[in-house]
């Protein structure tokens, strides 16, 4: 995926199926979410990549091609569906016991943690 700093923040690589983060982007997460948004802002970051991931070997990353500029380019409709898998995957989270814990990973998710992600 070629060269990458910090400043590109989270991305996924589908060359080598990868999602990577630099660390240092999640210590910023309390300051930009707030207190309210603390508990999904991880998730939050991490979910849609994980969604991009999905896309890959199911062959819609090759169907797009390379991306284009714009707001109906290809590249913001893939983006727009890696984030309605997020979507999929903290609904399930709210609901979906851990085996470890027998409590679901995300607690509660709410209109007021949707709003403090959307603000960030």
């Amino acid at each position: 995926c070629g060269p990458a700093t910090s400043a590109v923040g989270p991305f996924y690589c589908p060359a080598d199926e990868t999602a990577y983060f630099d660390p240092g982007f999640f210590n910023e997460l309390p300051t930009r979410f707030g207190p309210s948004g603390r508990p999904f802002a991880a998730p939050y970051v991490v979910a849609p990549e994980y969604g991009h991931h999905l896309q890959n070997p199911t062959g819609t990353m090759d169907r797009v091609g390379p991306a284009r500029q714009g707001a109906n380019s290809a590249s913001v409709k893939l983006g727009l569906q890696a984030d309605c898998y997020a979507g999929v995957w903290a609904s399930n989270a709210t609901r979906t016991p851990q085996a470890s814990t027998g409590r679901p990973l995300i607690t509660s998710l709410t209109a007021a943690h949707s709003a403090t992600a959307l603000d960030a």
